[in-house]
């Protein structure tokens, strides 16, 4: 049983042009995520986990020993460099967008690892498998909060560290020049985020593994694999472990293992997903190929160790209660998926015809592919609630910077960026903090004209007499702009990703076509709340440049199987003047009191929490109007007043 001795990747030309082609069309579909779900206010953890390195920077007092503090339980100075960098590059204004587009780049760059290993290794049926798997991982939304917030690029990092580490053990000679390098990934791994520890057992693992197949290669790869073991103790003793974060764990070992079925059959459902996720690799490592097993063989190994490895830390560590995978991890697991059509693929070319085989390779192939479609279905609530958050957070800020104290009393959550309001409206209120901020924030003072200018920056430029629509820049000089423009000073990669922004004109909401009036029909429903205020609550109203949240009830649609149809939630706003359609889409929320009121089962999934975005609707006073997909509508009683927006520069 002897691997193939492939000492080096060697990449060609053509496998360079298709990397490259693979990064740009996962970047272009994540990029199109950002461009209309992401905004460029901090939020949550970044204020804290960012904002007190900046003024360190600035006076010159910045330390090795800061950029390496930790943050929880995590050390990220990768990440923190990343800021800096970026926040000095853009004129010293911090933009989560910009923090945002960076890091989606380094990803991608992490994803084009696989594709070059199978493509360069590999036949063109693994090729093809391992590609169309990376594209169709990278480019879905269900990591939208790793993708939608810069200060994540720590996930990434890590990722790119550890995919090239697994790479190195891999392919590389085990040897001093190897063993050096490996240190550095993992030492690097460890500086990103406390999952970078897992980069030293899962490549000591497969150090380990590549010893037994090649016994010339046993006594040093046990060498190095007992070394990085070391490095992995080591770096999981120094892994901070804040007090605050103990009701986060796992209570206990039935807890653990509860959470555990749950992370580690990610994007399936516990123990199927345990089957799929480990079947496929067994099979072949141990069954089918264990005499023609190459390098690829242990990259992939490796990949599906490490996402099982960071399935077993989200367990303990984020194990109380646990229910699902959240958005910010699955790309820590995600790593198993994408091993698992590679071995599937390598089934598929065995040469071996038995139904067993067959039934493995092609049945982890449909069922990953099926996987991972529905878990992005399933996350695009969630995207368009955090979405729907920036916005408001944004808008909030913006007032309070212009002087409006309520802004952040007694708001609904997440409709501040931060979870301690006072502490963030003291660090606001500092006028060195204010001149570091995103443009998208400071519309409300640059319309008062109590924004200073800042040399070395673009102006980016908008006008009240078009409800700020459209914005334009101007980099040359201050003298060309007219002085009836409202302009802010911003960075050149905030300008760029604003003005890309307005050219891309996407949004993650449903947004409103132009649609004959409804005939109202006697069906029940109701919107309970507008924007999370009651809907008793007059008058119900929302600038265009603000998404409307509708929560309520009404029919519910069910799956026609006769004309294989599946009618979604239609909103209609609609006057005398013009009507606008909206598509909510089909999820719907549990209402028993609904259910039970009405003494009718069907209505127990009634209910809907929904957005729409309002941009291309004409300012006025609207009906709302719910469809659930038949010839019937319900005309729920409110009004809704879409009016001109009042601050410059939210939308962008």
């Amino acid at each position: 049983m002897q691997a193939k001795a492939l000492k080096t990747i060697k990449i060609t030309r053509s496998t360079i042009y298709f990397c490259f082609f693979l990064i740009i069309l996962i970047f272009s579909a994540r990029l199109c995520t950002l461009m209309s779900g992401g905004g460029s206010i901090p939020f949550w953890d970044q204020w804290g986990g960012e904002n007190s390195i900046f003024s360190a920077f600035e006076n010159g007092t910045l330390s090795l020993k800061e950029m390496l503090a930790a943050h929880n339980e995590h050390r990220i100075f990768w990440t923190r460099l990343l800021t800096l960098a970026l926040y000095e590059i853009n004129g010293q204004q911090w933009d989560n967008q910009v923090e945002s587009f960076a890091s989606n780049l380094i990803y991608c760059l992490a994803l084009a690892i696989p594709v070059a290993v199978a493509s360069t290794n590999c036949g063109s049926h693994q090729k093809i498998s391992v590609a169309a798997s990376v594209i169709l991982m990278g480019a879905l939304p269900f990591g939208w909060e790793n993708t939608l917030v810069g200060f994540q690029s720590q996930f990434y990092i890590n990722s790119l560290l550890a995919f090239t580490a697994i790479s190195v053990v891999s392919f590389g000679g085990i040897g001093y020049r190897t063993g050096v390098l490996l240190s550095l990934l993992i030492l690097g791994s460890f500086a990103s985020m406390a999952n970078g520890v897992l980069t030293a057992f899962a490549c000591a693992g497969l150090l380990i593994c590549r010893g037994v197949v090649q016994p010339s290669l046993f006594r040093r790869g046990l060498a190095l694999a007992v070394f990085a073991t070391f490095l992995g103790i080591a770096g999981f003793i120094a892994t901070p472990s804040p007090s605050h974060h103990a009701a986060l764990k796992a209570q206990d070992f039935s807890e653990f293992i509860h959470a555990l079925l749950i992370t580690s059959s990610w994007p399936l459902p516990p123990g199927l997903g345990q089957l799929v996720l480990l079947i496929p690799a067994a099979f072949w490592m141990t069954i089918i190929g264990r005499d023609r097993q190459s390098s690829a063989d242990y990259f992939f190994l490796g990949l599906n160790a490490l996402g099982m490895l960071n399935a077993v830390a989200i367990a303990y560590s984020r194990g109380h209660d646990l229910i699902e995978v959240t958005s910010r991890y699955t790309d820590t697991v995600l790593p198993s998926s994408i091993a698992t059509i590679y071995f599937a693929s390598r089934l598929v070319c065995s040469g071996v015809r038995g139904a067993t085989t067959r039934f493995i390779a092609y049945g982890s192939y449909l069922t990953i592919f099926l996987a991972i479609i529905g878990q992005s279905y399933l996350q695009w609530s969630k995207l368009e609630e955090r979405a729907y958050m920036l916005r408001m957070s944004t808008v909030n800020t913006a007032k309070f910077l212009n002087g409006d104290e309520e802004a952040f009393r007694n708001k609904p959550n997440g409709h501040v960026p931060y979870p301690d309001p006072a502490q963030l409206g003291k660090s606001l209120r500092s006028s060195e903090q204010s001149a570091s901020l995103p443009t998208a924030v400071l519309g409300a003072r640059a319309l008062s004209g109590r924004y200073p200018d800042k040399t070395g920056r673009c102006q980016i430029i908008t006008r009240q007499k078009d409800h700020f629509s459209t914005i334009s820049a101007n980099c040359i000089g201050r003298s060309s702009v007219s002085p009836a423009d409202i302009s802010v000073a911003t960075g050149r990669l905030s300008s760029f990703l604003m003005l890309l922004r307005q050219e891309a004109d996407l949004s993650v909401f449903p947004r409103g076509k132009p649609t004959s009036a409804p005939k109202l029909t006697g069906n029940s429903c109701a919107i309970d709340a507008v924007n999370e205020q009651p809907s008793n609550q007059l008058p119900m109203a929302s600038s265009s440049d603000i998404p409307i949240r509708l929560s309520g009830w009404t029919a519910p649609a069910h799956f026609n199987f006769s004309k294989i149809s599946w009618p979604s939630l239609k909103i209609i706003l609609s006057n005398d003047a013009q009507s606008y359609l909206f598509d909510a889409g089909h999820l719907r929320t549990r209402r028993t009191d609904v259910a039970n009121f009405l003494k009718n089962n069907r209505y127990v999934y009634s209910g809907f929490d929904t957005y729409i975005d309002t941009r291309d609707v004409n300012f006025g006073k609207y009906r709302v109007i719910l469809n659930n997909g038949s010839s019937s509508f319900c005309d729920t009683g409110h009004d809704v007043i879409i009016s001109a927006p009042t601050i410059p520069f939210v939308r962008f």
